[in-house]
């Protein structure tokens, strides 16, 4: 099983995911899969971005529990 993490939060993952900066090799062997798996999350991502876009809010119905009485 191969794991990576991606580090800097959400600051990371905007500039390496969704910004789609120019990557940078590292010199490590994962350099062409961190490339492959940025550049198809990039845009997997922004088309999930766009499909919700239309899809409107979704309003949760919120239920009060009654309390007292006569």
């Amino acid at each position: 099983m191969k794991i990576a993490i991606l580090q800097g939060g959400f600051d990371g993952f905007n500039k390496n995911i969704l910004a789609a900066s120019t990557f940078v090799p590292t010199g490590s062997r994962w350099d062409g899969d961190v490339k492959q798996f940025r550049e198809q999350a990039h845009a997997d991502i922004l088309k999930m971005i766009e499909a919700n876009k239309n899809k409107g809010m979704k309003v949760l119905k919120v239920e009060k529990k009654i309390q007292g009485g006569c």
